[in-house]
């Protein structure tokens, strides 16, 4: 075994001070020597005057990007031996391949774990330092051979058994540098050799074809967290076995990581051949696996990319197969999808709304429009409920619905969110200090991600003192769907929210998948009834009678109700006919700029 020293000097490289803090606390908690430098070109200054063992490096930073600092790393031969671990929350399946073609040994996706990150720096110094292991052992060997020559038969023997000690010491490294750890299966550097064994048969022989399946398993990080992680490796070796007994024995079962596996069949006749393995996979992993007394389920997401003469390295291959699988999972899971290039130009859009993202903030491209809340017994605007928009230098307007996801994949929504608070709670403030008659609430979504910081409570409270306004002025809206993730965590911090009076709402009741055996455990004011409903409630039908089943089990709650999406007047009369409390839509309003929104605010109309 190769020693770690864990007095190991680690650069961490990253503009974001939340990353390095993050980072720095893990890795120096952990005993390791920690460097910090904040762009590309004060890494390059900061290691002409030490040499680090290994460099955590950002991709996307201001000024030189993580992949031209690598360069320039790998370029210079007093730091090309350095390994480099890419650190991003860029779409893996479009970055991954540019982070090792310019040279980086590893891929760590944000938001990170303390584990992952451990578990990849040691398996990287490990690597390096059996390199240079193996390096002192050879020119040790040269010398005593040397040394030895002269020396009597029975010395000579003595060496050539220790040659061979070494020989299979040396073995055991290259092996265990090509192979998992965990289950032995090959890793990424052996299955990108195969890959690019493949390619090459392909360029000699057009006929030639071969597929890789891209294989990502479902609900592995809710089975690891809940009931371990030797049950999570246990299912990992699990399915490993099984994946082997699917395939030939020609055929390549590698592990990249993580709950990650690759299948390079190779060769295949066609397309359908992939499909029938990716069926097989589907069916095996039907039936449950007894794993510590448990029987744990568990389904896979499969991307396949067939092979194709345009395709000039294997790294292009994998990319179009992680693509296809995020596609299979975008599409509910369990299932597989066979790449196009479709998917490729869609990945790339995705890939620059994110870049894009990460700059709006800098250059405050970001707004708040505000519709307002009425209350259908006086007609009055009572509060309003904070929309976020981006108005991108280039491309106008873009739809939340196209960059709300992308921010909540890559975990931007945290700051994102953290400013769409700061800046609703501080306009509520100019309002309550500039009107005689301010609206009484300001309503801001929240996402799931925000609620998982384990500050959150904390800048709640930072900005209720900064802005200068009351809990009682803030309405925070949830999803149904975030109730059901750690019910009891979650009613904890709900709790605390309440306990600073702040009021809490329901989103898009009836969409989503609560469980009401919960819902009277949840400290909330208000149960919202999505325009879904509200758009056929004077239609007949279901949509009235769902909507006044959430309006009822709301007043059975002790809470009340508002409707979204009221267009019409028909509308109006339904919920009124319903004991709606309140209401918004384009009826009273669109959602108006600030300019308008204290229009309405002074005139303050009744309808």
């Amino acid at each position: 075994m190769v020693d770690i020293n864990q007095r190991s000097s680690i650069l961490i490289v990253d503009d974001s001070p939340l990353n390095v803090k993050g980072l720095f606390k893990i890795l120096h908690h952990s005993g390791f020597i920690v460097s910090v430098a904040n762009s590309g070109e004060n890494a390059l200054l900061e290691i002409k005057n030490t040499l680090p063992d290994l460099i955590l490096l950002d991709v996307v930073m201001v000024g030189m990007n993580g992949f031209e600092t690598c360069r320039h790393l790998k370029a210079d031969p007093a730091t090309q031996d350095i390994p480099v671990i890419f650190i991003s929350a860029l779409d893996e399946a479009t970055n991954k391949a540019e982070c090792f073609a310019v040279g980086g040994v590893d891929y760590i996706t944000k938001p990170f774990a303390a584990e992952e990150v451990l578990a990849r720096v040691r398996h990287q110094l490990a690597l390096r330092a059996a390199k240079i292991e193996i390096e002192r052992l050879n020119q040790e060997l040269e010398a005593r051979v040397r040394l030895r020559t002269l020396q009597l038969e029975a010395v000579n023997r003595q060496l050539q058994q220790e040659i061979s000690d070494r020989h299979q010491v040396q073995e055991q490294l290259v092996y265990s540098a090509l192979h998992d750890a965990l289950t032995h299966l090959p890793n990424r550097t052996l299955l990108m050799e195969r890959l690019e064994m493949a390619l090459q048969r392909v360029k000699r022989y057009p006929d030639h074809l071969f597929a890789v399946l891209f294989i990502d398993l479902d609900r592995f990080k809710t089975i690891n967290d809940s009931l371990g992680h030797q049950v999570g490796d246990r299912l990992l070796l699990a399915i490993a076995h099984q994946l082997q007994q699917l395939v030939r024995s020609t055929d390549t079962v590698a592990r990249l990581g993580g709950d990650e596996f690759i299948i390079l069949l190779d060769p295949i006749q066609d397309i359908n051949d992939a499909i029938r393995v990716a069926e097989r996979i589907h069916t095996q992993l039907r039936s449950p696996l007894q794993l510590a007394s448990r029987e744990v389920f568990i389904g896979a997401s499969i991307g396949i990319a067939a092979s194709a003469t345009h395709y000039q390295q294997g790294s292009e291959l994998l990319r179009d197969a992680d693509i296809a699988m995020y596609r299979a999972k975008e599409q509910g899971k369990a299932r597989y999808e066979i790449f196009d290039r479709a998917m490729y130009a869609e990945a790339i859009q995705k890939l620059q709304i994110e870049n894009d993202l990460r700059q709006a903030a800098v250059g405050q491209e970001f707004h708040l429009n505000y519709q307002p809340i009425v209350s259908l017994d006086t007609g009055k605007i009572i509060g309003f409920e904070a929309l976020l928009r981006w108005l991108h230098p280039e491309r106008g307007l873009i739809s939340p619905s196209q960059f709300i996801p992308i921010a909540e994949e890559t975990g931007l929504v945290v700051p994102i969110g953290e400013w769409v608070l700061f800046t609703a709670c501080s306009q509520m403030k100019q309002w309550q200090t500039k009107f005689s008659h301010p609206p009484a609430k300001i309503s801001v979504n929240l996402s799931l991600k925000q609620l998982r910081e384990p500050d959150f409570l904390e800048k709640i409270d930072r900005i209720l003192t900064e802005t200068e306004i009351a809990g009682e002025s803030l309405n925070l809206e949830l999803t149904e769907s975030m109730l059901m993730d750690n019910v009891e965590e979650l009613i904890f911090v709900l709790g605390q929210l309440r306990a600073r009076n702040i009021r809490l709402s329901i989103d898009d009741f009836g969409t989503g998948y609560s469980s009401l055996s919960y819902l009277h455990r949840f400290p909330i004011d208000y149960l919202k009834v999505d325009r879904a409903f509200i758009s056929g409630i004077g239609a007949g039908g279901k949509s009235r009678q769902i909507a006044a089943t959430i309006i009822s089990l709301a007043h059975q709650l002790g809470i009340k109700a508002i409707a979204e999406g009221v267009e019409t007047p028909t509308h109006l009369q339904h919920l009124h006919a319903l004991d709606c409390e309140e209401a918004q839509g384009y009826l009273f309003s669109k959602p108006l700029d600030l300019a308008a929104a204290e229009s309405l605010i002074l005139t303050n109309p009744q309808w």
